[in-house]
């Protein structure tokens, strides 16, 4: 009988960065910028709203759907990254950036975005994720470092432009 194996938390944060440094190259840092800061918004509205809509979705007068917290969390995280970068795919848009920074900045949004899902987890399951991946584990742990340091590769971009060619 076949079945399909299961895949490890390490290989969807890999499989994340790969995916985010193929939208750097195909998209730019423009497109970068665009989804960190999506990103972003979705932390504030998570932080923000996430326990008042649990707890008004919880108690409506409509029968009260069950939605976890986390759920909940999550949702608000990904709503403005869904919103932000609908419609805004234009290759025309792209501009040239260093592709260091590109790189550097796809994989600091792929750990900015880890991160945040993490930090919608209930406590439990983030603990057993982080119990049993090493990498899962160092990216929370270091979860500040990575919603300070996109800005600061966002910033790199404009010194680090290649100079135009006349």
């Amino acid at each position: 009988m076949d079945y399909l194996p299961s895949l490890s938390t390490d290989a969807l944060i890999v499989a994340v960065i790969g995916l985010l440094i193929a939208y750097g190259l195909v998209f730019g840092q423009m497109g970068l910028n665009r989804l960190a800061v999506s990103i972003y918004v979705g932390l504030v509205l998570s932080a923000t709203f996430a326990r008042q809509l649990h707890e008004m979705v919880a108690t409506s007068q409509y029968g009260g759907i069950s939605l976890s917290l986390t759920v909940v969390q999550l949702v608000l995280l990904i709503l403005p990254v869904a919103l932000l970068q609908l419609g805004h795919h234009r290759l025309h848009m792209r501009h040239k950036s260093s592709m260091a920074v590109t790189l550097v900045l796809a994989v600091l949004v792929a750990l900015l975005i880890t991160g945040s899902v993490f930090m919608q987890m209930e406590e439990d399951v983030l603990r057993q994720i982080t119990d049993n991946s090493n990498l899962a584990s160092w990216i929370y742990d270091l979860r500040l470092w990575w919603v300070g340091l996109v800005p600061v590769a966002m910033a790199a971009e404009v010194f680090l432009r290649p100079r135009p060619h006349h």
